[in-house]
């Protein structure tokens, strides 16, 4: 009887190592996009690079902050919805004291990332080097408030740029400041 259950002893001590994986799911480790129930895989398609925005052409969008430190603005003729489903823009961010920078973003609705694809120099657009889909986090307050209240519609199941007219008209029925 000792011998018997010694062995199931045994048995029972060299089964777990099996399953030691477990039912758990490592998320970090994975390195797979999730493309739904997409058949061929997403590819982000080409765009040029548009002129720097002029002053007469800024939307001025609200953003949730403790102090208000920054001006941001959207280029309205720069806006454009890819049929990748990414929202491309020229952004300019100014300071309380008058500095601006600028620079021509994308924003991919579906998976609520960002990318920058170029910054703003004197009087061009200068492309970024190696430009990187990067995901939008709660810190990124200007981001955020692209994707929820202007450029992004979560009116489906699937989250989707709108269209450049209703970009527009959202930031302009949603902002604070006056003469946007």
């Amino acid at each position: 009887m000792i011998t018997r259950l010694t062995l199931l002893l045994l048995l029972v001590l060299l089964i777990p190592p099996t399953f030691a994986a477990g039912p758990f799911y490592d998320e970090a480790k994975d390195t797979h996009e999730y493309v739904g129930d997409e058949t061929v895989a997403w590819q982000e398609q080409g765009s040029e690079l548009p002129p720097l925005p002029k002053e007469d052409d800024l939307l001025t969008f609200e953003v949730d902050e403790p102090k208000k430190r920054f001006k941001y603005s959207i280029d309205r003729t720069s806006l454009t919805a890819g049929e990748d489903g990414v929202m491309r823009f020229s952004l300019v961010i100014e300071s309380m004291s008058g500095v601006k920078n600028s620079s021509y973003e994308g924003i991919r609705c579906s998976t609520k990332e960002y990318k920058v694809y170029a910054y703003g120099s004197k009087k061009v657009f200068k492309m970024v080097r190696k430009p990187v889909w990067r995901p939008i986090l709660p810190r990124h307050r200007y981001y955020n408030a692209l994707f929820h209240d202007y450029l992004c519609s979560s009116q489906s199941a699937v989250i989707a740029p709108l269209s450049p007219v209703q970009a527009v008209k959202s930031i302009l029925t949603n902002t604070l400041y006056p003469g946007s």
